[in-house]
């Protein structure tokens, strides 16, 4: 039943994602100009994009979204529509891995209503077609979250180090709230965990 309401959530992202997914147009504000940015400097990687595009931004290094959208380019070609169907499926395997985390740390009924409210929540409707690195920031928090508690209960050598692989990748190509993240596990972790354990 648990697996069936959220079987209906991903569908819901879906639906709410897919109208105008074949535009070429990108919302207004920073945001907007930022995606269409992205986008571009995701074709040029291609060499596919063409030179007069306006708003070509330059960025200094290959971050996770452009490199996931270059991807998405050399397999549907460069539109619209391969750059944001990307966003979808960060967004699908972002719910994916908080449902994974809510279900270790507590149960299927709470990953199940963490997992509605999240993926119908204004900030997730918001993002669903920003091609920025902060769209990635959630699904890598989400994920060391998981692997952290997953460390926690099972105390299995693999997931200590999927802590450290999982974090690498998240600080490298994600964005700024990773590393928030990252180090909130490390005080926790040795102030709270460590000192319990000595406490016992």
């Amino acid at each position: 039943l648990y697996e069936i309401g959220f079987l209906f959530i991903i569908i819901g992202i879906i639906a709410y994602s897919l109208p105008r997914i074949t535009e070429d147009t990108w919302p207004c504000g920073n945001e907007g100009i930022a995606s269409h940015g992205v986008a571009t400097t995701a074709a040029n990687y291609t060499e596919r994009c063409n030179s007069n595009t306006n708003n070509v931004f330059c960025i200094t290094r290959p971050h996770g979204m452009t490199l996931l959208i270059v991807l998405s380019y050399l397999i549907l070609g460069v539109s619209a529509f391969a750059a944001k169907i990307t966003v979808v499926l960060v967004n699908i395997t972002t719910i994916i891995f908080l449902y994974l985390f809510a279900k270790t740390y507590w149960d299927k009924r709470v990953a199940l209503f963490s997992c509605f409210f999240t993926a119908f929540s204004p900030m997730f409707f918001f993002m669903r077609n920003f091609l920025t690195s902060e769209v990635l920031a959630p699904l890598f928090i989400f994920a060391i979250l998981y692997t952290y508690v997953k460390y926690l209960k099972t105390r299995e050598r693999k997931y200590f180090l999927l802590i450290f692989f999982v974090s690498g990748l998240g600080m490298f190509f994600g964005d700024w709230p990773v590393y928030f993240i990252v180090s909130s596990i490390i005080v926790h972790h040795f102030v709270f965990i460590k000192k319990s354990r000595r406490n016992n």
